[in-house]
């Protein structure tokens, strides 16, 4: 996912927009993606979709990843690999930025098929 594919304006006069011809419903993924990612953050969400508040925030919502010296420094994607990878070989570990289930990145990615 790139910003240049994120910013894309709504334009059918303009060649670079996702109202064209021949328009691949491709970036319509890209969008999802940006907008499930982002509702995943609101409490209210998390908690309708039953998820347990998280035992760091307290909050049903999910959080951005950072990376740190664990993680590197990665982009959102390669990121939520990299915590889903850590925390997988020890799930009681708390060195990570944030546990997969609380990353607003690992549910859009699975969404839109941005597989791990």
């Amino acid at each position: 996912m790139t910003d240049a594919a994120r910013n894309l304006p709504i334009d059918p006069k303009d060649k670079n927009t996702w109202c064209k011809a021949g328009f691949k419903a491709g970036t319509l993924f890209t969008a999802g993606h940006v907008l499930l990612h982002e509702f995943t953050h609101l409490d209210e969400v998390g908690r309708k979709a039953g998820l347990t508040p998280d035992p760091r925030t307290k909050d049903h919502g999910t959080n951005d990843a950072q990376s740190n010296a664990k993680t590197g420094r990665l982009q959102p994607l390669p990121l939520a690999r990299k915590i889903n990878q850590l925390y997988g070989q020890n799930p009681k570990r708390t060195d990570l930025p944030v546990v997969p289930e609380y990353n607003a990145e690992s549910y859009a990615a699975a969404a839109t098929g941005e597989s791990y």
